[in-house]
């Protein structure tokens, strides 16, 4: 019977005596198991050393899995779990991916307003995402909420689990008539349903953070998706049963802003296509500011609700 040597050493550090003459084993992980193949080698009972060394072995595994498991966790800069919110935790419970949080600015600013407001931090061209440093960005947010130049669409606050995808929409319908049934009563007279079709317009956004293993930087992705109604709704005149009708063609313009950035958690960064739309106040571009930064949530309460 050949036996680890890791195993065999830690067997043989007990104590005869103590092998065959303790009832109840000291209490610990591994013991009882190390004290078992200590006895069963000096009893000379290979398959129960053998079946005990599988235990130790075992064992010896989990409790290095745990160790390591702590240690990603505070090199991550989290806590241990007995020090988490809401109290300790029952044995082999997993903690919960970190939260972070998410603060966006979504601003539509007027093309000839850009460069005054941005200057150097501007993206979009042939850079997606520019970094801001913490003043620099509380100045530009300051400047981009007092200018007539820029209008904020949205301001959302999302908290989310590391490497998890939120979520954000801000749309509104709009109703056409796109088309007519044709009715007919018993007597013969025909009528003419419009048939009403409803367009979604407005924006939806996309973010995910992924934290490094430090927990200091991360890997901010932004996918912002707006869709424009062209207004006027462009109409056709169509025949139908011998009468003249006007239906409606909309016509949707879909612009996508989205890059990413690996940026200090805390930092705020900047994203834009170099896209233009077009405004009540001519043209302009869509902008989006954003913040990570890291939040602490409660632990869930244990099953046995103690």
């Amino acid at each position: 019977m050949r036996i680890p040597h890791a195993l065999l050493c830690l067997a043989l550090l007990v104590p005869p005596s103590a092998a065959v003459r303790a009832e109840e084993p000291p209490a610990g992980p591994g013991v009882a198991d190390a004290l078992a193949v200590a006895r069963a080698i000096l009893e000379g009972d290979a398959d129960q050393a053998r079946e005990a060394a599988g235990r130790l072995a075992q064992a010896s595994a989990e409790q290095i899995r745990r160790v390591q498991e702590a240690l990603r966790t505070l090199a991550r800069g989290g806590r241990p779990l007995a020090e988490q919110p809401g109290g300790p935790i029952e044995p082999g419970t997993e903690a919960p991916p970190p939260a972070l949080r998410m603060t966006v600015h979504v601003v539509e600013v007027e093309a000839d307003g850009l460069d005054p407001l941005l200057g150097a931090w501007r993206p979009g061209r042939g850079r997606p995402a520019v970094y801001l440093p913490a003043a620099e960005a509380e100045a530009l947010l300051e400047r981009l909420e007092a200018n007539s130049a820029a209008r904020v669409v949205s301001a959302p606050s999302l908290v989310t689990l590391d490497g998890r995808r939120a979520e954000v929409s801000m749309l509104e319908q709009i109703a056409f008539v796109e088309d007519y049934d044709v009715q007919r009563s018993a007597a013969g007279e025909v009528t003419l349903d419009p048939v009403v079709g409803v367009l979604q317009e407005g924006h939806v956004l996309g973010l995910m953070a992924r934290l490094d293993e430090d927990g200091r930087h991360a890997r901010l992705e932004v996918d912002l998706a707006v869709a424009q109604v062209g207004m006027p709704i462009p109409e056709q005149e169509r025949t139908i049963e011998g009468a003249t009708v006007r239906v409606q063609c909309p016509e949707v313009s879909v612009q996508r802003t989205r890059g990413g950035i690996h940026l200090p958690v805390g930092g705020h960064a900047i994203f834009g296509s170099g896209e233009q739309g077009n405004g009540a106040a001519g043209a302009f571009e869509r902008l989006v500011v954003v913040r990570v930064e890291r939040v602490e949530l409660p632990l869930p309460p244990r099953a046995n609700g103690r």
